[in-house]
């Protein structure tokens, strides 16, 4: 990217500078994985019906 004319910094990869993310996946049987980034506070939880 520099190449092109961007500037870069380099941050460590568990920088809260970089945000954050969450997801929630439903299986094809119904089940649910939830996940939350470790650089956060947040919470993953799933909920059978």
């Amino acid at each position: 990217m520099r190449a092109r004319g961007h500037d870069l910094v380099i941050v460590d990869s568990c920088n809260e500078l970089m945000g954050h993310a969450g997801a929630v996946v439903r299986l094809e049987n119904g089940d649910t994985l939830a996940a939350t980034d470790p650089r956060s506070d947040g919470l993953a939880l799933s909920k059978k019906d």
